[in-house]
């Protein structure tokens, strides 16, 4: 598929800096928050892949010979890494509510003192419905292209790797199609 172009023939990873610089003064000083989901994307992402390595062993090994104890064991093992998986995810979700919450605080406070500093004409000569559309609906836009864009990005491109790096470990000549 072709990249999509604009009127000034840039694609969209073209487009996409200037917008991350332009929101990168509300996004630095939540930078704790990025970490913590980085930390919890880092320990969530090998839980979930080995899981296909645990359920391969348990089906050639455990299975094939009949030996119920490990077959126990190890579906214990995977319903315990799956338990910790969860919780990561749900930590994972939380910090990144946090990140957009205050983020878009500190966005609608300092828009807040921009109208405030804007002259009785500018208010005379808009709309109401106009000012409060570009309060609110512009910034929660921004809301969804943040979650959208810039979290799900980096996980679905961690997960990405992670998973083509497995399935080339556990069949190398199934992956590459030979």
């Amino acid at each position: 598929m072709a990249e999509e172009t604009t009127d000034s023939g840039r694609g969209p990873r073209a487009r996409a800096w200037p917008l991350i610089k332009r929101f990168w003064p509300w996004v630095r000083p939540h930078m704790g928050y990025v970490r913590a989901m980085l930390v919890l994307m880092a320990l969530s992402t090998p839980l979930s892949l080995v899981s296909p390595l645990i359920v391969r062993r348990v089906v050639d090994d455990a299975v094939q010979h009949s030996n119920r104890e490990d077959i126990l064991m190890w579906g214990a093992v995977l319903v315990g890494m799956t338990l910790v998986n969860v919780l990561l995810n749900l930590g994972l979700g939380y910090a990144q509510i946090l990140f957009h919450t205050k983020v878009l605080r500190d966005l609608r406070l300092q828009l807040y003192l921009v109208l405030q500093q804007l002259s009785k004409r500018y208010y005379s000569d808009k709309e109401t419905g106009y000012l409060m559309s570009r309060q609110v609906d512009d910034v929660d836009n921004l809301d969804g292209v943040m979650a959208d864009a810039f979290a799900r990005a980096s996980i679905d491109v961690v997960r990405a790797v992670g998973y083509v790096a497995m399935v080339f470990y556990i069949e190398w000549r199934m992956a590459t199609g030979a």
